[in-house]
């Protein structure tokens, strides 16, 4: 595995991190040999059957060379899985250092190369230093595509935004990206984190996960605002990185809803499942749409809760049968309130969600059925 992060990595990188670590362990109980080329950072744990060498560096020359001397020590038939996302490797995401290699264990050193697509390239919006690197992602990709034996996506759009690209004898599949938080079983610790969470005036939790980014900050302060001010008697929680500075921010705007809202911060993944758990809603807008590829997404069905989010351009068709979640238009962040408070009123409503959620989880998105698809 070729991974532009591995865990324990920094918290911004906590989401590639956390799944490539995942990925190996599901491998190597599948039998599968596996050696995990990452970049620099602290030592990894040791985990059966998976060896960890933190030899890429920065992605330059001699990351790739010392990458080339591990490799040498396989005798059995090498595979390269490839976790494609062009920013990870470095190198302003234009290392055409990665690319030459790649050509180089295909074409001479005969390794077969495998591709999981996380993000595939950069839109042509933005200035023009942008558009110039979408280019270059999209010959990186052209090169990369015919260096491949097989190729997956986490996300059904990637695979149209890349077919123009591709040679025509190579089928790109569908891998499912499953939750990188696992469930922790401590119905005692839930109840303890949650009537911490309520206090003694308020009956319910609506929660948020993400990263609170500049796409969705615009659209999740209306949101939050009208849930909490409406006569309903609920609590904010507000999950993930980038949490305590939101809610510094909305509470200079709204101070009156400050004592209703709660930030955690980074959590361990221990303790993220509880606080997930306490939660009985989840109100969860993503920018461009919920699609497959979404981390916390799957976290949220693991954990068997209920979701309101969002459907936009990358939002698989497929959501709309799956009815796991119940999804509003893009930008309006009324109809998302109103469904939300729907389902706050109606506990059969949230529990059949819940139930419809977690069934297609584990049939779909979990790790099993991920390595399984991939080993297929």
């Amino acid at each position: 595995m070729i991974t532009p992060e591995y865990f324990p990595a920094l918290p911004h990188q906590a989401g590639m991190g956390d799944g490539a670590r995942h990925m190996a362990m599901g491998l190597a109980e599948k039998d599968q040999k596996v050696l995990v080329l990452a970049p620099d950072g602290p030592v990894s744990p040791q985990d059966s059957g998976v060896i960890v060498k933190r030899v890429l560096g920065s992605f330059g020359p001699v990351g790739w060379l010392r990458a080339s001397k591990e490799l040498g020590i396989i005798k059995d038939k090498r595979r390269l899985f490839l976790q494609w996302i062009p920013h990870g490797y470095g190198y302003k995401s234009v290392n055409f250092f990665l690319v030459f290699w790649l050509a180089w264990r295909v074409l001479l050193r005969r390794d077969q190369l495998y591709v999981m697509v996380h993000e595939p390239f950069l839109s042509f919006k933005g200035n023009a230093r942008q558009k110039l690197a979408a280019m270059v992602h999209r010959f990186m990709v052209f090169v990369i595509l015919r260096l491949a034996s097989k190729v997956f996506a986490g996300n059904k759009k990637w695979i149209e935004q890349l077919e123009p690209w591709k040679p025509k004898k190579l089928s790109i599949r569908w891998l499912p990206v499953f939750s990188n938080v696992p469930f922790r079983d401590d119905p005692e610790e839930v109840d303890r984190t949650r009537n911490r969470l309520l206090g003694s005036n308020n009956t319910q939790i609506v929660g948020h996960f993400g990263t609170y980014g500049p796409h969705t900050r615009d659209l999740l302060g209306p949101v939050f605002s009208s849930l909490l001010i409406r006569p309903s008697r609920l609590n904010l929680l507000l999950l993930g990185r980038g949490g305590t500075d939101f809610k510094s921010d909305f509470a200079k705007q709204y101070p009156h809803l400050e004592s209703r809202i709660f930030a955690t911060g980074d959590l361990s993944q221990s303790n993220l499942s509880i606080h997930l758990q306490a939660c009985d809603l989840m109100v969860q807008p993503y920018w461009g749409g919920l699609s497959t590829r979404n981390g916390s997404l799957m976290a949220l069905l693991l954990h068997r809760l209920p979701v309101v989010g969002n459907y936009g351009p990358i939002t698989d068709k497929e959501w709309f049968d799956w009815r796991a979640v119940e999804l509003v238009k893009e930008g309006d962040w009324q109809a998302l309130v109103d469904k939300a408070l729907m389902l706050l009123e109606n506990k059969e409503e949230r529990a059949w969600l819940s139930s419809s959620g977690y069934k297609l989880y584990l049939e779909t998105f979990s790790l099993q059925a991920t390595v399984d698809a991939l080993l297929a």
